[in-house]
């Protein structure tokens, strides 16, 4: 879905360049010459790299729709963490780099939310 660059926030997750980036930080400055921009600090969540883009704040970005579902935490084998569906009882295995700073508040049969993008997490 286009949007304008002005409306992007912390969180939001963006097609850039062929890749998901989501957005760790923001700054809109005024120039006294010239449009506003937006400064964004983004990470690419695949592989983990930081970038800087700049936006003219009217110029449209592609902003990528996540789903959400249920699901169920069940054990960790080293940096992998597996989730069962609570409906469908798959199971999915999850890098400890795509959970980040929550992985240590993790407990056995926690119910999570679990965003995917065309199938995967």
């Amino acid at each position: 879905m286009k949007v304008n660059a002005i409306t992007l926030r912390n969180g939001n997750v963006i097609d850039h360049n062929g890749k998901l980036w989501v957005v760790t930080k923001y700054d809109i400055s005024q120039p006294g010459k010239g449009a506003s921009v937006i400064q964004v600090e983004l990470r690419d969540i695949r592989a983990g790299t930081k970038d800087n883009v700049r936006f003219r704040t009217q110029e449209t970005v592609d902003r990528v729709r996540l789903e959400q579902d249920d699901y169920q935490y069940l054990f960790r084998d080293d940096d992998i963490y597996t989730f069962m569906h609570g409906e469908t009882y798959e199971q999915i295995a999850v890098h400890r780099d795509l959970i980040g700073a929550q992985a240590p508040y993790l407990q056995d049969g926690m119910s999570v939310i679990v965003e995917t993008y065309e199938g995967e997490p």
